[in-house]
């Protein structure tokens, strides 16, 4: 939202779905932004073995050299984890080719599972609260698990701002 203030953007954030939409263009970012953006990381890997990845990844494959947009995109990882863990199996079965302490997922909110607190199933623990839609923006401390919310989205941001 701060870009559209710098670059003058009065009621070009509209409701669309369950978020909101703009009328941004990639020329409203100063370029060091865009260039800090763009050198992004698909993933990280810590020195506890903890791996951080926005979207997913293929649990059948080695984790590294997975295609990029597996990395941003995937939401098989977490789907199979929720269902693996509703039927019941244990941690026994669910297992991954590359194996990580704990692994931290964005992109698949928690809200369609009716929670807007981050989830875990297994070692992998869900930050999206839903902060793309009308749900929370949650942090969390990875030593202790304590984490901490926003407001809703819809109680911060209104229409038009």
């Amino acid at each position: 939202m701060s870009y559209l203030r710098c670059a003058g953007g009065n009621g070009v954030c509209f409701p669309s779905g369950s978020g909101y939409k703009t009328s941004l263009n990639s020329s409203d970012i100063p370029a060091a932004h865009r260039q800090f953006f763009s050198s992004q990381k698909p993933y990280h890997i810590d020195k506890e073995n903890r791996c951080f990845v926005h979207g997913g990844f293929d649990r059948y494959a080695p984790f590294i050299g997975q295609p990029a947009n597996t990395y941003y995109w995937d939401r098989m990882l977490w789907s199979e984890a929720m269902d693996y863990r509703e039927i019941g199996n244990g941690n026994g079965g669910f297992r991954m080719e590359t194996p990580f302490k704990e692994i931290y997922i964005g992109h698949t909110p928690t809200t369609n599972w009716g929670s807007d607190h981050p989830m875990r199933a297994f070692n992998i623990v869900n930050m999206d609260t839903g902060a793309g839609g009308t749900g929370r923006l949650s942090i969390i401390d990875i030593d202790t698990g304590e984490y901490w919310q926003s407001d809703p989205i819809s109680l911060l941001y209104s229409v038009g701002f």
